[in-house]
């Protein structure tokens, strides 16, 4: 059994109106069907069909990634890197606090009578 459709555009049209390949196979099959792998296209000028999910996979390989221009790609690079460091330096300077025992510093009007220690001094 199968069901026709129409690309017109960046459209799939079926039954006239535009729907995704999911609703597609949705209304078709109901759930349980992946649509890369439940639809076939044949393409203008092709006499054999092809797999949705093969499509996909040749439009992948042959797809060329995007290169920067290498002032860019030097730029981007040394960005993060920069960042990398800072983010680093950040970890270091936590974990060298978390190491340290705090420091306790005593301002005058704060001190305890027992920190005095006049009389142990002028005994010696």
């Amino acid at each position: 059994m199968s069901f026709d459709a129409l690309v017109q555009g960046c459209n799939l049209v079926y039954k006239g109106r535009a729907v995704s390949p999911r609703q597609m196979t949705l209304e078709v099959a109901g759930k349980g069907y992946n649509a890369w792998r439940a639809l076939w296209v044949l393409l203008p000028g092709e006499t054999r069909w092809k797999q949705a999910r093969r499509l996909r996979d040749d439009i992948r390989q042959f797809a060329a990634p995007l290169a920067l221009p290498p002032h860019e790609a030097m730029a981007a690079a040394a960005a993060c890197m920069s960042e990398t460091l800072r983010s680093a330096l950040a970890l270091v300077d936590h974990s060298t606090r978390q190491a340290l025992p705090p420091l306790e510093r005593r301002q005058e009007r704060h001190r305890r009578q027992s920190d005095s220690m006049l009389d142990d001094v002028m005994k010696d």
